[in-house]
């Protein structure tokens, strides 16, 4: 498939007190050592030489509905047209300093 863009970014969308609510509803949750393959609810395998960085899982409804509109909206501007029936929970990722993914 050839798309129109491969990822979207939009500087702004979320004010700035939600950013701030989601990134201490996570601290809040506390986050675990990021996986790869076998993608499972636990986020896959440890694997310190592919992926050092520490998720969370965000399930709740406040964020489903900041951000599952924009995607909505993305997905038709720019001709993916996907259909979107449903989300998954959202992953916060943080890396400090030294940690990567890839």
């Amino acid at each position: 498939m050839n798309f129109k863009a491969n990822y979207v970014s939009q500087a702004g969308y979320l004010p700035e007190h939600v950013c701030n609510d989601i990134i201490n509803f996570s601290t809040e949750l506390g986050a675990v050592q990021a996986g790869v393959g076998n993608l499972n609810k636990d986020g896959g395998d440890v694997n310190l030489d592919v992926r050092k960085s520490k998720i969370t899982w965000l399930e709740t409804k406040w964020i489903a509905d900041w951000i599952v509109p924009f995607v909505s909206e993305v997905n038709q501007q720019v001709g993916w047209n996907f259909d979107l029936d449903s989300a998954e929970s959202f992953q916060y990722t943080t890396y400090n300093e030294g940690e990567y993914y890839g």
